[in-house]
This record gives C-alpha cells, structure tokens and sequence, in this order.
C-alpha cells in the first residue's frame, strides 16, 4: 500500500516480491523509504525501540510498516486496515494483526521508495492548519484507541 506522494526506484517491486515469496511465514515487507530531500525516513517500525532512521543493510523482523507490502489472502485473513479514527495508526494494527496471527514482518533494505511529504503536503494556509489538527487532535485520538486494542498483546510480548 503506497501513498500518492511515493516515488518508486528501479526493481523496487521484483525485490520485494523475491524477498516475499522466499521468507517463510512472512506477513508484510517493509521498504527502505527517504524523503524527498534524501534522508532516510522509515525501514519499518518496531514497539521496542528499533530506531527507524539508521541505515542499515540488514533484513530485519519489525512490527509494521507505513507501507506494507502483502499478498492480498493475506490481507482478507486478516480482515484489512483497522480503523482507530478518521487517520492513523492503522499501520501498526495491521502489522499487529499480522504478528497475532502467527506471521512476521520484514524489513527489505533492497526495495527502495521516496516519500514526497514536503513540497506535495504543506500547500496552503488552510492545508497547513488541517494538517496540523490532524497530526494533533486526531492522532491524539487514534493513538488512545489503538492502545485500547493492543496495549495487552504489546504488554505480553515483552
């Protein structure tokens, strides 16, 4: 799932395909992301700490991506996106669905996105306040509630 303001690179989803169908039990992919300024900005994400921003070359277990990369059987055993408000954290109840059903997810270093966040998001005055309340009060909302759902598979995994 990408969104519209992701830029794709040569082989990115032959990688990914590869790496999927020869990872036993794997639920989801993580791709490598940058920004568009060539940072680097995700390799998926993990609840213990793994820090999302080192480069690493490593194929690595996470919990989530912002971006995951599944087979749709997949995606309908699982029962799709939850939804814990208007926006957010949908993502990482995915990649927790995921994980709860006995699959795991992967960070692929070889299968390489940029997100266009930048230029394409700030746009005008109005933009930018919907923005903020978004990242805000709405993300404020979302989070509650995905700790309401997952806060005691999280507690149990430690």
């Amino acid at each position: 799932f990408l969104n519209d303001d992701m830029l794709v690179t040569k082989g990115w989803l032959d990688e990914q395909y590869k790496m999927y169908q020869s990872m036993p039990m794997c639920g989801s992919l993580a791709f490598k992301v940058y920004d568009d300024q060539g940072e680097a900005q995700s390799r998926g994400h993990s609840f213990d700490g793994l820090n999302p921003y080192l480069p690493d070359e490593s194929v690595l277990t996470v919990d989530y991506s912002d971006h995951p990369f599944m087979s749709k059987k997949l995606w309908k055993r699982v029962g799709g996106f939850p939804a814990y408000g208007k926006i957010y954290y949908e993502d990482a109840g995915m990649g927790l669905k995921i994980i709860s059903n006995g699959f795991y997810n992967y960070y692929n270093p070889k299968a390489i996105l940029s997100h266009q966040t930048v230029g394409l998001r700030l746009g005008t005055e109005n933009d930018k306040r919907i923005r903020l309340h978004n990242e805000t009060v709405l993300q404020k909302q979302s989070k509650v509630k995905f700790y309401e759902a997952w806060g005691e598979f999280l507690k149990s995994r430690k």
